[in-house]
Order: structure tokens, then C-alpha cells, then sequence
């Protein structure tokens, strides 16, 4: 995916696996999993994905999530 990070106003590349979809009632929607670039689980707020696409690579969640 492409993503959008506010804070350092930088757009990059990452490989999620994603395990859950957080969503709390009044904040913005998240996308939790294991990022491949920082080989470890992350938060992704949903709408600064920019662009998105479905690997056919398959994964395992992590036990321990």
C-alpha cells in the first residue's frame, strides 16, 4: 500500500498483513497489522491509504496478536 504519514508529511511504500479492522465509535477508522517495513504490528488510520493492492501471498497472524 501507499500511505500517507501526517506527521512527517511523507508518503511510503509498505507490505501489511492485516489482522483487524479498529473501529471506535466518533474516531477515524484503523487497519492493525504486521508491517513488513518496520517488521512489526502497526496502526494505519484507513484514510490516508492512498492506494492499495490485494496480494495473492498468503500469512499467518501472529499467535501472540
Amino acid at each position: 500500500m501507499r500511505y500517507f504519514t501526517a506527521s512527517r508529511n511523507t508518503r511510503s511504500e509498505r507490505m501489511l498483513d492485516p489482522y483487524l479492522l479498529h473501529i471506535y465509535r466518533g474516531t477515524n477508522p484503523y487497519v492493525i497489522g504486521y508491517c513488513h517495513s518496520r517488521q512489526e504490528v502497526r496502526w494505519f488510520r484507513v484514510d490516508r491509504i492512498e492506494d492499495l493492492q490485494v496480494l495473492e501471498q498468503k500469512f499467518v497472524q501472529d499467535p501472540l496478536f
